[in-house]
């Protein structure tokens, strides 16, 4: 029965809105200059001590200002993460040190399990998650059935990025193998691929807000991706997904819960992504091989052997 108020970035309020995962949600705006991010930090802050909060959640595990932060607010008890890479979390009340070899969502559980809240048990995509309204978009809705791919290429760590050939050819297989249509999303527009799949694909990339992405991803039959944003979204929403996994690993960052097809070569040198040093990748290779080596047959067989389409 207690008031809960998130406190988060801009680029992720209007996601946490959509997921209703608090009963407030807010946020500042770090790309509004250092000046102006300081001086709505310092404002939020200020207005958070005043409230006299009962307990403080820093689910942040990497930065360290936002343990800084839960001091000046000064809740009736904090709890947060500790690190021996990062030097954060003796400031809480309760450190709760961060297991990297565990999945991500265990951490953020062992955070809860600690002010005596359990989260387990809870199904992805049915239990607490609001009814998202049919899969709007530009001029109108996408009637039908549909599978939508995940074409992005400018992601926040490029080499996660799966070879262009390689959508092409599922691509091609879903619209000569089933009666679905296709439809692609990115953030931006994406013209490495000519689209010459005739009217059963639809170009969606660069046109969907949040909110438009999580209809049609709510919609949707199946999500086929690589390891990203909308991958976690489209599990919380309770869609089947295909995910690609290379520089990071599914055993920490993996789709949970039912009906998730994951690919992983875990080679020698995966995962390559240091989440405590600003997830820098040092890939010994010229090119991402841990991606280039999942191949479109591979993840065709698997789609087929799933049962993921029915």
């Amino acid at each position: 029965d207690a008031k809960t108020t998130l406190f988060t970035l801009s680029d992720n309020k209007e996601i946490c809105d959509l997921l209703k995962v608090a009963d407030e949600v807010v946020a500042v705006d770090f790309k509004a200059g250092v000046f102006n991010f300081v001086c709505q930090m310092f404002r939020q802050v200020i207005i958070f001590r005043r409230e006299k909060y009962d307990l403080l959640l820093d689910l942040e595990f990497l930065s360290r200002s936002s343990a800084a932060i839960s001091h000046i607010i000064s809740a009736g008890f904090s709890i947060g993460f500790c690190s021996p890479h990062r030097r954060r979390g003796r400031i809480h009340d309760t450190a709760v040190l961060f297991n990297e070899k565990v999945h991500v969502m265990e951490n953020f559980r062992n955070v809860f399990l600690s002010a005596g809240i359990d989260a387990a048990g809870r199904d992805p995509g049915k239990e607490g998650l609001p009814v998202i309204k049919e899969a709007l978009v530009p001029g109108g809705t996408v009637e039908g059935e549909y599978v939508v791919v995940n074409l992005n290429r400018n992601g926040f760590i490029n080499q996660r990025c799966w070879p262009v050939e390689n959508y092409e050819a599922v691509i091609q297989y879903l619209i000569d193998s089933t009666s679905y249509k296709i439809a692609g999303i990115s953030s931006e527009g994406f013209e490495d691929i000519k689209f010459n799949f005739g009217p059963r694909f639809i170009n969606l990339t660069g046109k969907l807000d949040y909110s438009q992405l999580a209809g049609l991803l709510k919609g949707a039959k199946l999500f086929i991706t690589h390891d990203s944003g909308p991958m976690h979204l489209a599990a919380a929403l309770g869609t089947p997904t295909v995910s690609l996994f290379g520089p990071e690993t599914p055993a920490a960052y993996g789709p949970r819960g039912k009906n998730h097809l994951v690919f992983y070569k875990g080679l020698e040198c995966s995962p390559c992504v240091n989440v405590f040093r600003n997830k820098q990748v040092k890939c010994r290779y010229s090119t991402n091989r841990c991606m280039r080596e999942i191949t479109a047959n591979e993840v065709i067989s698997g789609i087929q052997g799933g049962c993921l389409l029915s």
